[in-house]
């Protein structure tokens, strides 16, 4: 009885250790947007700018930031990558071109470049 008990105490542990060992937090960012597509400025009356991210289709994030942490998994996964920025007058930027980014696993250190997603101007109304 006792090793059943010490093999099931075992396996719940492994368990628990393996399944906290599959997340990790990666951080994609960008470059503030910070004109129109005619290159103008944005008002500061119009500001702050809100980007929204989307990873394989999903929304991630919706920030005011110019990065977003999101958990993920411990395997090696391609995704792709794509943000919009809008303002506080609903105007928005097209969706920028998708971004592939390939995570590696939890023990590997992320390998994203600065600032990969490149988010377009804003279009005017």
């Amino acid at each position: 009885m006792r090793v059943i008990l010490a093999l099931v105490l075992i396996i719940l542990f492994m368990s628990v250790v393996s399944v906290h060992a599959e997340i990790v937090i990666r951080t994609v960012s960008w470059d503030p947007v910070s004109t129109y597509t005619d290159g103008t400025p944005v008002e500061p009356a119009k500001l702050p700018v809100t980007y929204t991210v989307k990873m394989d289709n999903v929304v991630i994030c919706t920030t005011t930031n110019t990065s977003c942490t999101f958990p993920h998994a411990n395997a090696d996964q391609d995704h792709l990558f794509t943000a919009m920025a809008r303002l506080v007058t609903l105007e928005e930027s097209a969706w920028s071109p998708d971004y592939p980014w390939h995570c590696p696993a939890a023990s590997v250190p992320s390998t994203t470049p600065n600032n990969p997603i490149i988010i377009p101007p804003i279009r005017r109304p």
